[in-house]
Protein backbone atom coordinates (compact mmCIF):
# COMPACT_ATOMS: atom_id res chain seq x y z
CA UNK A 1 0.00 0.00 0.00
CA UNK A 2 1.52 3.38 -1.04
CA UNK A 3 2.06 5.99 1.65
CA UNK A 4 -0.64 8.60 2.04
CA UNK A 5 0.19 11.85 0.22
CA UNK A 6 0.98 14.79 2.46
CA UNK A 7 -1.41 17.75 2.18
CA UNK A 8 -0.56 21.40 2.68
CA UNK A 9 -2.94 23.54 4.72
CA UNK A 10 -3.53 27.28 4.54
CA UNK A 11 -1.02 29.27 6.60
CA UNK A 12 -2.12 32.73 7.79
CA UNK A 13 1.53 33.89 7.69
CA UNK A 14 1.27 33.90 3.88
CA UNK A 15 -1.10 36.90 4.15
CA UNK A 16 1.86 39.08 5.18
CA UNK A 17 3.62 38.37 1.89
CA UNK A 18 0.51 38.18 -0.30
CA UNK A 19 -1.90 40.89 0.89
CA UNK A 20 -4.55 39.78 -1.61
CA UNK A 21 -4.74 36.24 -0.17
CA UNK A 22 -7.46 35.22 2.28
CA UNK A 23 -8.45 31.81 3.65
CA UNK A 24 -11.35 30.02 2.02
CA UNK A 25 -14.09 29.47 4.59
CA UNK A 26 -15.16 26.11 3.16
CA UNK A 27 -11.73 24.46 3.01
CA UNK A 28 -8.47 24.75 4.92
CA UNK A 29 -6.58 23.44 1.87
CA UNK A 30 -7.48 26.43 -0.30
CA UNK A 31 -6.75 30.13 -0.39
CA UNK A 32 -8.73 32.82 -2.19
CA UNK A 33 -7.37 35.69 -4.29
CA UNK A 34 -9.42 38.82 -3.52
CA UNK A 35 -8.31 40.50 -6.75
CA UNK A 36 -9.07 37.68 -9.20
CA UNK A 37 -11.87 36.20 -7.12
CA UNK A 38 -10.29 32.81 -7.67
CA UNK A 39 -9.74 29.88 -5.32
CA UNK A 40 -6.20 28.48 -5.15
CA UNK A 41 -5.71 24.80 -4.31
CA UNK A 42 -2.86 24.54 -1.80
CA UNK A 43 -3.08 20.84 -0.97
CA UNK A 44 -0.37 19.66 -3.40
CA UNK A 45 1.93 22.63 -4.05
CA UNK A 46 1.35 24.88 -1.03
CA UNK A 47 3.09 28.24 -1.23
CA UNK A 48 4.37 27.43 -4.73
CA UNK A 49 0.74 27.43 -5.93
CA UNK A 50 0.34 30.96 -4.55
CA UNK A 51 3.51 32.27 -6.22
CA UNK A 52 2.46 30.55 -9.45
CA UNK A 53 -0.90 32.31 -9.28
CA UNK A 54 0.82 35.63 -8.50
CA UNK A 55 2.93 35.30 -11.68
CA UNK A 56 -0.05 34.55 -13.92
CA UNK A 57 -0.93 37.17 -16.52
CA UNK A 58 -4.54 37.41 -15.29
CA UNK A 59 -3.43 38.16 -11.73
CA UNK A 60 -0.82 40.70 -12.86
CA UNK A 61 -3.52 42.45 -14.90
CA UNK A 62 -5.74 42.66 -11.79
CA UNK A 63 -2.86 43.99 -9.68
CA UNK A 64 -2.17 46.69 -12.27
CA UNK A 65 -5.83 47.74 -12.44
CA UNK A 66 -6.12 47.94 -8.65
CA UNK A 67 -2.98 50.07 -8.38
CA UNK A 68 -4.56 52.62 -10.76
CA UNK A 69 -7.77 53.06 -8.75
CA UNK A 70 -8.67 55.30 -5.84
CA UNK A 71 -10.55 53.96 -2.86
CA UNK A 72 -13.90 55.74 -2.37
CA UNK A 73 -13.24 56.13 1.35
CA UNK A 74 -10.10 58.14 0.51
CA UNK A 75 -12.10 60.36 -1.81
CA UNK A 76 -14.56 61.36 0.90
CA UNK A 77 -12.06 61.54 3.76
CA UNK A 78 -11.63 65.01 5.21
CA UNK A 79 -8.12 66.35 5.56
CA UNK A 80 -6.81 67.81 8.82
CA UNK A 81 -4.72 70.96 9.06
CA UNK A 82 -2.19 71.87 11.69
CA UNK A 83 -4.78 73.86 13.65
CA UNK A 84 -7.02 70.75 13.80
CA UNK A 85 -9.81 72.19 11.61
CA UNK A 86 -11.23 70.04 8.83
CA UNK A 87 -11.41 71.32 5.26
CA UNK A 88 -11.28 70.28 1.61
CA UNK A 89 -7.96 71.20 0.01
CA UNK A 90 -9.29 73.08 -3.01
CA UNK A 91 -12.53 73.97 -4.72
CA UNK A 92 -11.62 71.46 -7.43
CA UNK A 93 -11.32 68.81 -4.72
CA UNK A 94 -14.75 69.81 -3.43
CA UNK A 95 -16.21 69.60 -6.93
CA UNK A 96 -14.79 66.11 -7.49
CA UNK A 97 -16.22 64.93 -4.19
CA UNK A 98 -19.63 66.41 -4.95
CA UNK A 99 -19.72 64.82 -8.40
CA UNK A 100 -18.66 61.43 -7.06
CA UNK A 101 -21.26 61.58 -4.30
CA UNK A 102 -23.94 62.61 -6.80
CA UNK A 103 -22.98 59.77 -9.16
CA UNK A 104 -22.87 57.25 -6.33
CA UNK A 105 -26.35 58.37 -5.24
CA UNK A 106 -27.67 58.02 -8.82
CA UNK A 107 -26.38 54.46 -9.02
CA UNK A 108 -27.77 53.49 -5.62
CA UNK A 109 -31.18 55.01 -6.43
CA UNK A 110 -31.24 53.43 -9.93
CA UNK A 111 -31.73 56.80 -11.61
CA UNK A 112 -31.09 57.46 -15.29
CA UNK A 113 -28.86 60.25 -16.57
CA UNK A 114 -31.89 61.74 -18.31
CA UNK A 115 -33.66 62.08 -14.96
CA UNK A 116 -30.69 64.09 -13.70
CA UNK A 117 -30.66 66.60 -16.56
CA UNK A 118 -31.21 69.57 -14.22
CA UNK A 119 -28.43 68.54 -11.85
CA UNK A 120 -25.98 70.97 -13.47
CA UNK A 121 -28.04 73.86 -12.12
CA UNK A 122 -27.96 72.33 -8.64
CA UNK A 123 -24.17 72.03 -8.81
CA UNK A 124 -23.87 75.67 -9.87
CA UNK A 125 -26.02 76.81 -6.97
CA UNK A 126 -24.23 74.57 -4.48
CA UNK A 127 -20.63 75.12 -5.58
CA UNK A 128 -20.30 78.51 -7.26
CA UNK A 129 -21.15 80.66 -4.22
CA UNK A 130 -18.20 79.13 -2.36
CA UNK A 131 -15.88 79.86 -5.26
CA UNK A 132 -17.36 83.14 -6.48
CA UNK A 133 -19.59 84.99 -3.95
CA UNK A 134 -20.92 87.26 -6.71
CA UNK A 135 -22.50 84.19 -8.41
CA UNK A 136 -25.34 84.33 -5.89
CA UNK A 137 -26.46 87.60 -7.46
CA UNK A 138 -26.26 86.31 -11.04
CA UNK A 139 -28.20 83.14 -10.21
CA UNK A 140 -30.87 85.29 -8.52
CA UNK A 141 -30.87 83.45 -5.20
Amino acid sequence: MPPKAKSTYYDSNWEKEFNWLVPLSTSNKHGHCKLCKKDINLSNMGKVAITSHAKSSAHEKHVKSVSNTIDLSEMFAMKETTNKSLFCETNTDLSKRAEALWLFNMVMEHQTFRSASNSAICFQIALLPRTFPWAMIKLAI
